[in-house]
């Protein structure tokens, strides 16, 4: 097959416990301030009339199904290596390249006007497109199909976000598939959802773009382990499927698929160095469609939770939306900024930036938790066990002030607010 080269690239672990890696390529930060941008640098990007706008829905349908007969891999791969696609999101300080998935979606919306008949709608990570103000998703163009000649960036369209979400790493975008010749709605590869649970052994192929430079590349394994908790890199604790399958940043988003050419998950982090700096290989992690946390959950969420004022979101999901520092030596910590998101729970409290936080506690079954803010990783374990124990609309208490020896001290009762991914 002539779909690329599939290159080996560090995925560092950066805790002594075994954390990965989220597949990436570049850095970014995050500006509150940005707002979805139609200004993209490359002319082959299409933007419609559509492009940013949300439209309530009224219903969406996955259209999950049953596994298929195995096919021969490069039957298979056919079947769906044009549903992956490229993606570049627009972000402070560059751009962040990763991969994502054309994927069989209805959706129905309230307002019966939306023309809908050129929508079509793409999975990939949420790491990919965090802190964009502009996506660009590229559709493979099939240049000459007998020798496997494509142009990868030849049909580009600007993409409308549906929903994100942080914790499971997943998010949904929408494209309109307008502006250029030789593709529409109905000619898209759409990938069909497999329903199946996946086992230890089953073989398994991934479509991606490896180091950001290599789009369209194909690698194949087999599934390792099946839901490994494990420690991923900025997200925290998720429960993943192991695979053997080479994995880069880069592929970050990109579709898993069996060899009956179902999509069965989405490759989002991975490792080739231990905690002691000693290589590993064949240690890559995807996002199963089944399970809490599954694709087919968290689409089917961030969908149908979208409206005309707001994206869509996976209920129950609450964040802080406080960065903090270490001050003093690191015997207080600091809140560095506060989230421009007004839907984090840090709003429902007066806390500020420059404030110094000296004790977060909370209730639960009768038993009061308590954290002196005295390092940074220790409230971050703190704060992971805190927000899967507490839900929306239950409280917690938070001790802050602007000394930071601790006098004039505030102690705010704060409640959870129902988190809602925005650009």
């Amino acid at each position: 097959m002539k779909r690329g080269l599939n290159i080996l690239a560090l995925l560092t672990a950066l805790l002594l416990t075994f954390s990965l890696s989220a597949c990436r390529a570049g850095t970014f930060g995050r500006d509150s301030t940005q707002k979805y941008s139609a200004s993209f640098d490359d002319e082959n990007v299409i933007v419609p009339e559509s492009y940013g706008k949300r439209y309530a829905v009224e219903s969406v349908d996955l259209n999950v199904a049953a596994g298929g007969g195995e096919l021969e891999p490069a039957a298979a791969v056919d079947k769906v290596y044009t549903s992956t696609v490229t993606i570049h999101a627009g972000v402070s300080g560059g751009t962040q390249i990763g991969s994502g998935t054309i994927v069989d979606i209805d959706v129905k919306y309230k307002d019966k006007t939306v023309d809908t008949a050129d929508f079509v709608y793409v999975v990939t990570c949420h790491h990919v497109i965090e802190g964009s103000n502009n996506i660009a998703v590229y559709i493979p163009k099939v240049v000459d199909a007998a020798a496997d000649e494509y142009d990868y960036y030849e049909y580009g369209f600007a993409a409308t976000l549906m929903g994100g979400d942080k914790k499971s790493d997943l998010a949904v975008l929408r494209i309109e598939i307008v502006g250029h010749e030789g593709i529409s709605a109905d000619t898209v590869t759409k990938a069909q959802i497999c329903g199946d649970d996946l086992q230890i052994g089953d073989e398994i192929f991934l479509l991606g773009n490896p180091v950001g430079t290599h789009p369209g590349s194909y690698s194949a394994g087999s599934v390792s382990r099946a839901f490994v908790e494990v420690s991923v890199e900025e997200i925290g604790t998720m429960k993943l499927m192991q695979t053997d399958a080479a994995a880069n940043h880069g592929n970050s988003g990109g579709g898993v698929y069996n060899f009956a050419g179902q999509f069965v998950g989405v490759l989002n982090s991975g490792l080739n160095l231990d905690s002691d700096g000693e290589p590993v290989q064949g240690l890559g992690f995807f996002i199963p469609v089944n399970g809490e946390s599954g694709v087919e959950k968290v689409a089917d969420s961030l969908i149908s939770t979208v409206t005309d004022e707001a994206y869509g979101y996976v209920e129950g999901r609450w964040m802080l939306g406080v960065t903090l520092q270490s001050a003093l030596g690191g015997y207080v910590l600091q809140v560095a900024n506060l989230s421009g998101n007004e839907t984090d729970t840090v709003h429902a409290a007066g806390i500020r930036k420059g404030d110094y936080i000296f004790e977060v506690s909370y209730v639960y079954n009768g038993k009061t938790y308590k954290c002196e803010m005295n390092s940074i990783s220790e409230f971050s374990s703190f704060f992971e066990t805190m927000q899967a124990r507490l839900s929306i609309g239950e409280q917690f208490t938070v001790k802050y002030g602007r000394n930071p020896r601790g006098t004039e001290t505030v102690t705010d009762t704060v409640t959870i607010r129902q988190h809602i991914y925005s650009i």
